[in-house]
């Protein structure tokens, strides 16, 4: 195995999402539904998956619940990664 690529699992066993297109997809899209998770499980969420993830809704309007800090830097985080960030739940209803 050549543990070098940083995917000799790939090796092993068939990549699920063999011929996806990368992004900016037009098919294929991802959505995650964020109940609220804090900017470092955030950080670390997308630096391990970010290229796999188009969308990013934030549920339950638990982004009221943030400090005035913590929403423009997740909006931010998510844009970096090439990630549309949105409200969800309580303040799309509202909208």
């Amino acid at each position: 195995m050549n543990n070098n690529s940083g995917w000799a699992w790939r090796e092993i066993v068939k990549f699920p999402l063999e011929g996806r297109l990368f992004k900016p997809r037009s098919q294929g899209l991802t959505m995650i539904i964020d109940k609220g998770m804090g900017l470092a499980e955030t950080r670390d969420l997308l630096n391990i998956a970010g290229e796999h993830i188009d969308f990013i809704k934030l549920a339950f309007g638990t982004s009221a619940l943030y400090n005035k800090n913590v929403l423009p830097e997740k909006i931010e985080l998510a844009k970096s990664h090439g990630i549309e960030i949105y409200p969800g739940g309580t303040f799309l209803d509202v909208a």
